[in-house]
């Protein structure tokens, strides 16, 4: 996969003598039509990064140059718009574009040249391409080069779709693109020559990838004496698999083309992953690779491998039997991506995706496809494969692991045994403590059959995503009504839960280190997985946590109380007592603690020196929520918000105070009367037992709460 970028990166590009005029130029209606169309995708593209495929370019490079044979049009329509958005636009024309020039004729090799190296002066009301015809370097014998004529009416549209675009929202062009991408394969890699390019062209049918790609494949299975696999790929691909893939067809070529490649890809990857000396360096490489005939020919060296192709593309009888059968799978299982088959078909799986589609695609062939109850159970675990990412959990499904899970897989489905068992024999890259909670829960499970569809839902709630480790303590302990409650909790206020948390007993999320202490989540929309799910630790990590704890307490205190979640929750933070260290003004203030979810620093928990970061670390700004809760009853207050390793301040007409190791410091000039407005309003925050006249006995004083 190729960005315009990576392409001219890896070599220049020569527009050959044998190509066409640029005919996206062209004034006629369907050139315009399809001119309009182009530039509208590229404005999406460029602008709001909606990708857009620009297919298959054909070419071989000759004399250090890259000469395309098919994507011309394409490839000379991304220069005219990285030209307009590096240099007409932002005046930083990229470097690469002095890799790209033609050679269709010696007036549009200049032009092009001179457009990457003249200056533009620009005339007010005109269009670009009067522009560029009035400039001085400008010869007019151009404008007799079809090349030159439509390169300037591409440009025209360019300017038209783009002109009300501040420059400032173009990407800079050094460091990102926009999102098109496209296939380069090279025609010495077939062992094809441009007359064979130039013969099919010449008749209006240039050789598609899918045609080389089948030509190839049949010659390797003749080549290596598999006659009867060759007429059975040539008869299948040609009707059965066709048909199979019809309804997954693109519609403007009217072809199975893509569909039936991407099927490949996949098939095929599955292949090369289980074997341990793969030569694929990352996963890209190997989709984009699989269908060069050096490629497939290591992959499909003997029968065996063959005949898993087939019998993969054989596994469902038709397209109805295979979109009922997926169909049934995202429906019972609502966290796998419910449009799976058609991102199988077009490419798009995720790392989740695929090793989803493989259980499915094995439970077909082995005629086990009603077991719904093995992809639950693989999608729990394959969810646990994670790791922290500052208070997010994110996916750790690595390349260099998709052998071992894809052999696990195939064991875990097709491999006799009961859940118990099959679970049992799972290893690394899959977690340990993953593993045994679903055994531990179908051991319940098994015992009480009754709260499978409870349990299921569990499961299949947003943010716990199949991991219901730190929930099912309680679900086992009080059923149904757990349940409920659970639901509830996961839609509640999360600030208001977060304060019922910590009103139950301190527990300790910490997702880092920094100069001003810890760094703490307390819950918030942004860390909720992180909270409900937090992964299972030794029995010394989970006693230093007690986020355990904390959550059976919680879910066993508001289940004594009635009434809606909320007035409950409300009751367990208004029934707190106890020190008046930080946690007191957590819980009793409702702004310390907002929906969103914040990180917090704590510089020892027995004082009030916290920062509240408006991200996740010090390079953001933060401040002492503190001072917040002071500024909303006192108009006078001003909280400065500060950056890295500095520590917070709020001021009051110009006296600067700020908490220090638990005691408020004040310094600057002072106003008494502000200063007495301010402790009037705020007796709780600042504390009844500060004297005024301690703050104005010196010009710094430390004024012990």
């Amino acid at each position: 996969m190729h960005t315009f970028k990576s392409l001219l990166s890896e070599q220049a590009i020569l527009i050959p003598m044998i190509q066409r005029d640029y005919a996206q130029g062209r004034r006629d209606v369907h050139a315009t039509r399809v001119r309009q169309e182009i530039v509208e995708q590229l404005k999406q593209a460029t602008l709001y990064q909606k990708g857009l495929d620009f297919d298959f370019i054909y070419g071989a490079v000759r004399e250090g140059a890259l000469r395309p044979l098919d994507g011309q049009q394409r490839l000379t329509t991304l220069f005219l718009l990285y030209w307009y958005i590096g240099k007409y636009r932002k005046s930083n024309l990229p470097s690469y574009l002095y890799h790209f020039t033609y050679e269709t004729r010696i007036s549009a090799r200049d032009f092009f040249n001179a457009l990457r190296d003249k200056e533009i002066v620009e005339i007010s009301n005109q269009p670009l391409s009067s522009v560029i015809h009035k400039q001085k370097w400008f010869q007019e014998a151009w404008l007799n080069d079809p090349t030159i004529q439509g390169a300037l009416t591409m440009l025209d549209t360019i300017n038209e779709t783009f002109k009300d675009v501040p420059a400032s929202e173009f990407p800079d062009l050094e460091f990102e693109e926009p999102n098109v991408t496209f296939h380069y394969l090279d025609l010495d890699t077939f062992q094809l020559d441009e007359s064979l390019y130039i013969k099919m062209n010449s008749r209006g049918k240039p050789l598609t990838a899918f045609e080389h790609f089948k030509a190839q494949f049949e010659q390797m299975l003749e080549k290596n004496g598999w006659i009867e696999e060759q007429q059975e790929f040539a008869q299948k691909v040609e009707v059965k698999w066709s048909d199979l893939l019809w309804p997954y067809r693109d519609l403007k070529t009217q072809t199975i083309d893509s569909a039936f490649l991407n099927l490949f890809r996949f098939i095929s990857s599955i292949l090369v992953l289980q074997e341990s000396d793969s030569e694929f360096d990352d996963q890209e490489d190997l989709f984009t690779s699989v269908t060069i005939p050096e490629r497939f020919k290591v992959i499909y060296q003997d029968c065996e491998s063959v005949r898993f192709l087939f019998d993969a593309l054989d596994a469902w009888s038709s397209a109805d039997v295979m979109v009922q059968d997926f169909k049934k799978y995202v429906e019972s299982i609502p966290l796998i991506n419910q449009d799976l088959l058609t991102r199988l078909l077009t490419g798009k799986l995720s790392n989740e995706d695929q090793f989803i589609v493989y259980a499915i695609l094995l439970l077909r062939q082995n005629e086990l496809n009603e077991n719904i109850e093995l992809v639950r159970v693989l999608r729990n675990v394959i969810e646990g494969i994670r790791q922290n990412n500052q208070g997010v959990y994110n996916s750790n499904l690595r390349f260099e692991m998709f052998g071992s899970l894809y052999k696990q897989i195939k064991q875990f489905i097709t491999k006799d045994g009961t859940i118990i068992e099959r679970l049992e024999r799972l290893e690394t890259p899959f977690n340990a403590r993953v593993i045994e909670h679903e055994i531990e829960k179908q051991v319940w499970l098994t015992e009480y059959p009754q709260f499978k569809s409870l349990m299921y839902q569990l499961e299949n709630h947003p943010i716990l995503k199949g991991l219901t480790h730190r929930v099912f303590p309680a679900f086992m302990r009080h059923g149904e009504v757990a349940a409920e409650l659970i639901f509830e909790l996961l839609e509640a206020s999360p600030a208001q839960v977060s304060r019922a948390m910590l009103a139950i007993e301190d527990f300790d999320l910490v997702i880092g280190r920094s100069n001003l202490g810890p760094r703490y989540v307390f819950g918030g929309t942004k860390y909720k997985g992180y909270v409900w799910t937090n992964q299972l630790g030794t029995d010394e990590q989970e006693e230093e946590k007690q986020l355990q704890l904390v959550l059976d307490r919680l879910i066993d205190y508001l289940l004594e109380i009635e009434g809606e979640v909320s007035a409950r929750l409300k009751q367990v933070i208004d029934d707190w007592s106890g020190d008046r260290d930080w946690r007191y003004y957590l819980i009793r203030y409702d702004n310390m603690l907002t929906d969103k979810g914040h990180v917090f620093t704590l510089q020892g928990k027995n004082a009030w020196q916290m920062e509240r970061l408006n991200g996740v670390s010090l390079q953001g700004s933060h401040a002492n929520p503190i001072y917040f809760e002071v500024a909303e009853h006192s108009p006078e207050v001003t909280v400065e918000e500060v950056y890295y390793n500095d520590y917070s301040e709020m001021t009051v007409n110009g006296t600067t105070l700020f908490i220090v190791d638990g005691v408020w410091e004040v310094e600057g000039d002072y106003d008494k009367e502000a200063l007495q407005r301010l402790v009037d309003s705020n007796e709780d925050l600042v504390e009844q037992g500060i004297k005024l006249a301690h703050w104005f006995s010196q010009k710094s004083q430390i004024v012990t709460p």
